[in-house]
């Protein structure tokens, strides 16, 4: 059981030093059977969590005031505000 607890943070600590890109496995050994398996496999994307989240938007497209803001404080250029305001058209 003291195992269990211990594996949410392994997997959170795999995801934060990978920043969620695939990952290719060569080596699974499973320490209770002292077994190892070798070979190229990718693991899944953690399918299971990730079905039990709700569905965020992670790269909403900007209101009409944010790219306006976006110009008035310097961090776009009137041409790419003119080019994001005609994609939200």
């Amino acid at each position: 059981m003291a195992q269990d607890s211990q594996k949410p943070s392994e997997w959170q600590e795999l995801t934060r030093l990978t920043q969620g890109e695939p990952i290719v496995m060569e080596r699974v050994r499973l320490t209770e059977r002292d077994i190892a398996i070798e070979g190229r496999f990718e693991l899944p994307q953690l399918t299971r969590i990730a079905g039990s989240l709700e569905f965020v938007e992670t790269n909403p497209q900007p209101s009409r005031a944010e790219v306006f803001e976006r110009l008035r404080s310097g961090e776009i250029t009137a041409q790419q505000a003119i080019q994001e305001l005609e994609r939200l058209s």
